[in-house]
């Protein structure tokens, strides 16, 4: 499914609920059961569960993330609950590269703006790219034609496009 279809069945999975507190505790469950409470579950939300097991190659990996996010003057909370491979940090950055180069563009400072879309292209290439597709795969598969599966369809989707749009080729 295209992006724009996915996103309509993302909303409509999300308006359909009449029952606010049974959509809501609905959602809970599947999220355990999709995401569980450790590290490795049905549906790992960390890109080091999707690669190789040996604890150098992730020790690595995990450096390579924290030093895209410093390059662009980011670093965790001290505070932080969340390893810097969560599915949802590494989106995270990749928006804050989008709106620096916003930005850039928005003030003709053509260095940042360069310099932020090619720090989206090398971290979609590196990271996101690499282990996305099978994150969503796996959502989709195991929420069946729940919301977290047309989540997990719409991310594809935009996960496709950014691909296309910068001559990158997805992990499978």
């Amino acid at each position: 499914a295209g992006m724009r279809e996915s996103l309509g069945l993302f909303a409509e999975s999300l308006l359909v609920a009449d029952d606010m507190r049974g959509f809501e505790d609905d959602m809970r469950r599947r999220y355990a059961a999709l995401f569980g409470h450790a590290v490795r579950g049905a549906c790992p939300l960390y890109e080091q569960e999707y690669g190789p097991g040996e604890i150098v190659q992730q020790a690595s990996e995990l450096a390579d993330i924290a030093g895209f996010y410093q390059a662009f003057g980011l670093e965790p909370s001290k505070a932080a609950m969340e390893r810097i491979d969560h599915v949802s940090v590494e989106c995270e950055f990749m928006s804050v590269l989008c709106a620096k180069e916003a930005f850039g563009l928005q003030s003709e400072n053509t260095e940042l703006s360069d310099t932020s879309n090619d720090g989206q292209r090398a971290f979609l290439r590196d990271h996101l790219a690499r282990w996305l597709p099978a994150f969503c795969s796996r959502v989709s598969k195991a929420d069946s034609d729940g919301p977290y599966a047309r989540a997990a369809a719409l991310a594809s989707a935009f996960m496709e496009a950014e691909c296309r749009r910068f001559g990158i080729t997805a992990g499978p």
